[in-house]
């Protein structure tokens, strides 16, 4: 609280300081704060003697007063305000440690001061600055301070004292008043700075605190700057994130993850990591259970998984992800949790089908190219030798295909071929297959068949009936002929390869059926 002036105002202020004294001889001085100065030509310097304990009512001891306070760090600093206060004739005194850009009062006499001022405007934040002692007898003329800022503080006359603890700045110890002028005797202002600097020394055990609290705030500021950079990073990856606890519960999760996963955050919020939080497949099309799905066992084994394919199921389209998941260790590098790691790969999964497609299928007409032909054959007799069932692999030769191409346009040809092929897929039955193996030939791969002979006329029936109508282009219109080889298993061969063989020698040797 604010203490009246005495009204023996000199005496008070040469008997304040409990252990230094100053004996002024001399009115002025060229610096009222420096140490050691001059006055005029006729003074004597300033000369600091040793002082017993003041007896007298009016004086402080500040290192007693502080002391008293013990371990209790306000206390303490209260303390300092009050003995600050008294050197100031009973004017307002505050104690203001750093954090961040601004000074917060953690002490004061004045109930009414402003708890937080900024360092870059303030008279405090001037003697941080320039870490040293700052007298101001005129705040609102000083250019130094803004207009504004002077008559928020509600106080013109200013002596300030950075604190310090081992060479590094935490805060301020300051007298002010609300009328200027306080401090213009050199005299009286070289007294409250001595004063000031007594019981600064006085609250050196003190200011470690005040050092810890700086480097406190420092580090949550710094923690807090790596959160935020972290969050708006993850906010703005277009790769989704999960991160579950140890116990499997959900922790949080970007935005990503909840549109990959077509749902929000609070629906997933709350979720174990066993729960499916949609219906989610494997690659071949089931379901996947929540318990075997990557994150569930990273958690249950500590094995970590990467680029495992799931299929997010969403109005029956399967949007694909590639799932990554890892164990998330704590500060000490015990498992703590586990962290996912969504991507989509329905564009990269569609090129790859894409390019499987091209590479396994006819270009012109989409059908399955000799390289799948040679797979679905090698198949078909596998099926068909475990049931004891015959296989026909049926060629479907084009005659004079070049004659056919020189006659209509390259697309026209291309068309031509996509009539044919559609023609003779139109012949087999469903679950046989038809390839183009070569550029003017088909090849049917007929499967299952009890009566092999049987099943290869009718086919050549269908066949032949196909081709008799002319095939329409715009305006005119071609007829294709064809000629058939066939190769039996097991009668040609016992493979794939046998059959497909048996196939090139009979039409190198012109053995065709009409």
């Amino acid at each position: 609280m604010k203490r009246p002036r005495p009204a023996d105002e000199d005496h008070a202020m040469k008997r304040s300081p409990a252990l230094t004294a100053l004996r002024l001889r001399g009115s002025h001085g060229s610096s009222p704060l420096a140490d050691g100065e001059h006055g005029d030509d006729d003074a004597s310097p300033l000369e600091a003697v040793s002082a017993p304990e003041p007896e007298t009512p009016g004086g402080v001891d500040a290192h007693r007063l502080i002391g008293d306070a013990g371990a209790n760090f306000t206390a303490a600093l209260d303390a300092a305000c009050e003995a600050a206060s008294y050197l100031a004739g009973g004017e307002r005194a505050t104690v203001r440690l750093i954090e961040g850009l601004q000074l917060r009062a953690w002490a004061t006499t004045d109930g009414g001061v402003a708890q937080r001022v900024a360092i870059a405007n303030s008279v405090e934040g001037i003697a941080l600055r320039e870490n040293q002692v700052v007298l101001c007898n005129d705040a609102a003329a000083d250019e130094r301070v803004p207009v504004e800022v002077s008559r928020r503080l509600g106080a013109r006359s200013w002596l300030v004292l950075p604190l310090a603890f081992r060479d590094e700045l935490v805060g301020t110890l300051s007298v002010s008043a609300a009328e200027p002028g306080l401090f213009a005797a050199p005299q009286h202002a070289r007294q409250v700075a001595d004063g000031l600097r007594d019981i600064a020394d006085a609250l050196q055990p003190h200011l470690q605190t005040a050092a810890w609290l700086l480097e406190r705030d420092r580090a949550r500021e710094e923690t807090q700057g790596q959160i935020n950079e972290t969050q708006i990073t993850a906010e703005m990856m277009t790769e989704g994130v999960i991160v579950f606890g140890a116990d499997g519960h959900f922790l949080r999760a970007n935005n990503a993850a909840a549109r990959l996963l077509g749902t929000n955050i609070e629906q997933i919020a709350g979720r174990h990591v066993r729960d499916a939080l949609r219906t989610l497949l494997r690659e071949d099309g089931s379901e996947w259970a929540g318990e075997e799905q990557p994150p569930a066992m990273t958690l249950a084994t500590g094995v970590s998984y990467r680029d495992v394919i799931m299929g997010v199921q969403k109005q029956g389209v399967p949007r694909w992800v590639s799932v990554s998941s890892r164990i998330l260790p704590d500060a000490h590098g015990a498992p703590n949790g586990v962290v996912v790691v969504l991507t989509d790969c329905s564009e990269r999964r569609g090129l790859r089908e894409q390019l499987a497609h091209a590479t396994l299928h006819d270009e012109p007409t989409g059908l399955p190219n000799k390289r799948l032909l040679h797979l679905e054959l090698d198949e078909t007799i596998d099926r068909s030798r475990r049931q004891g069932l015959g296989v026909a692999l049926v060629h479907v030769c084009l005659t004079d295909l070049p004659g056919l191409r020189s006659r209509i346009r390259a697309h026209g040809a291309d068309d031509v071929l996509r009539t044919i092929a559609g023609r003779v897929v139109q012949t087999v039955r469903d679950g046989d297959m038809v390839a183009r193996p070569g550029d003017d030939e088909f090849a049917a791969v007929l499967g299952l068949l009890s009566d092999s002979q049987r099943a290869v006329d009718a086919f050549l029936e269908r066949v032949r009936s196909s081709f008799v109508t002319p095939v329409e282009l715009g305006r005119s219109s071609v007829t294709v002929e064809a000629r058939f080889i066939v190769s039996l298993f097991p009668r040609d061969g016992h493979t794939a390869e046998a059959l497909l063989r048996h196939a090139a020698l009979e039409r190198l040797n012109g053995r065709l059926i009409a």
